[in-house]
């Protein structure tokens, strides 16, 4: 078995370049409240050293309501008349386009590692386990093995 250790965020101080020498993997928790730029993760992974690993913690647009406390946090609008399409992993368009997007910045960090965390309302419901297996179903057992050449 192997036991990596690391941080969720850049927790040492001196930046990412202290981070490096300290840990050899993150998990991203930016991507989690609002996708940075692809150009800007490729920046970090051409940064990092070659064995750096990155995990990926899925954009909240896929697993959490717009009346989560953690959007205000992120900065983001969303037009009230779709604010019920995002979250919960839902089939919905704009969550298959939020996991669409997550997969283009663990392309580009060569992640092969993404963390889908649910808000503690996602309790078990009938609803709830449908919107899980329909969202594995459809993009995660299909796009994964593509996109991130799993």
């Amino acid at each position: 078995m192997v036991i990596k250790v690391g941080c969720c965020g850049w927790a040492v101080r001196g930046g990412k370049q202290a981070y490096y020498k300290e840990f050899s993997l993150i998990e991203l928790q930016e991507t989690f409240y609002k996708l940075p730029k692809v150009d800007t993760v490729k920046s970090w992974r051409e940064n990092a050293p070659s064995n750096f690993e990155f995990a990926v913690k899925a954009w909240q647009a896929i697993t959490h309501p717009t009346t989560s406390p953690t959007w205000k946090k992120a900065g983001v609008k969303i037009p009230a008349e779709k604010a019920d399409k995002y979250g919960n992993l839902q089939p919905t368009r704009e969550v298959f386009e939020a996991w669409e997007q997550t997969l283009e910045i663990c392309k580009a960090l060569s992640a092969r590692i993404c963390v889908i965390q649910t808000p503690p309302s996602f309790n078990y419901t009938d609803e709830n386990l449908r919107n899980a297996k329909e969202f594995f179903r459809q993009h995660i057992e299909r796009q994964c093995y593509t996109r991130l050449g799993a």
